[in-house]
């Protein structure tokens, strides 16, 4: 014998059950879909960097889907002395509207350190940069490299020892 005798709230009830699990469907449906980048927002990639590669003595490379990016800094790279960053960019990543390097300390507010680079010729990008000394005596740095392209941001971290003050 049925919990609800009125036969209109069985069929009422039946098509809200209906609805809802429909619902539950599409939402699942959606869940494991790539969702589309809503216009204003980014995505961002991170490169994988070449492991145990020092920036400041040799050129160092991140591959990703499609796309290389190398980076040189200095040499030398020494605080409070200005250097240079070079960049090349090989691949997929569409028209680049801008390449930048944020230099930050592990757990150590050392100000901003942003540098904006300027587009070369052939997918390179050049810059200057000078580093400050951080006050505990630490050298210890993380160049991250920033490739804005159409409705992408990748993104890698080298690590790297800069030389202190002499």
């Amino acid at each position: 014998m049925p919990i609800i005798r009125n036969k209109w709230a069985r069929r009422i009830l039946t098509a809200v059950a209906l609805v809802l699990l429909l619902d539950a469907g599409w939402r699942l449906a959606q869940y494991f879909q790539k969702p589309d980048i809503p216009a204003g927002m980014r995505e961002t990639v991170w490169l994988t960097p070449e492991p145990d590669c020092n920036v400041t003595e040799r050129i160092c490379q991140a591959t990703g889907p499609d796309v290389r990016l190398r980076l040189q800094l200095g040499p030398p790279v020494s605080v409070m002395r200005s250097f240079p960053i070079r960049v090349k960019l090989d691949g997929d990543y569409g028209e680049v509207e801008q390449v930048s390097v944020l230099f930050t300390m592990e757990g150590m507010n050392m100000g901003l350190n942003w540098y904006r680079l300027k587009e070369g010729r052939a997918g390179r990008w050049i810059g200057q940069a000078m580093l400050p000394v951080c006050t505990s005596g630490r050298t210890d740095w993380i160049a991250r490299v920033s490739v804005r392209a159409g409705r992408r941001d990748w993104k890698v971290e080298f690590p790297f020892e800069a030389e202190s003050l002499e």
